[in-house]
């Protein structure tokens, strides 16, 4: 999960897939440094905590001639759908929003859009 420990999202997702026998994890040389080159990014400037999830950061013939749907496993595919959706329904069932890291200083920047967004919808 790129931007593991961001937000709550990567101890939610975690959970959901205690639930679902997937291992969601922080890879210590990917996560931080995909996460502002993901598409989620969009949305975390906006303040919405946002996270990319993959099975691999980066091989052999990632977007290239040779990376063809052949390759896609369908079986994880699955379980990784029913861990996402394990996720929405702990997600639907919480009283609280997901939360960008308070403590976290590459997290700032995401909190305070995300504390000027709340701002604003108070008015």
């Amino acid at each position: 999960m790129t931007g593991f420990d961001y937000s709550d999202l990567g101890e939610i997702l975690s959970k959901a897939g205690k639930f679902t026998g997937v291992t969601v994890y922080k890879d210590e040389h990917n996560s931080d440094q995909f996460f502002g080159a993901s598409d989620n990014v969009a949305l975390a400037e906006r303040g919405i905590p946002a996270h990319t999830l993959c099975v691999a950061f980066m091989f052999a013939d990632y977007h290239g001639a040779g990376d063809t749907w052949q390759k896609i496993n369908y079986e994880n595919m699955a379980l990784t759908d029913r861990m996402i959706a394990t996720a929405l329904l702990i997600l639907a069932q919480s009283d609280e929003e997901p939360r960008w890291n308070a403590f976290l200083p590459q997290a700032s920047r995401y909190r305070s859009a995300w504390e000027k967004s709340h701002e604003a919808a108070k008015k």
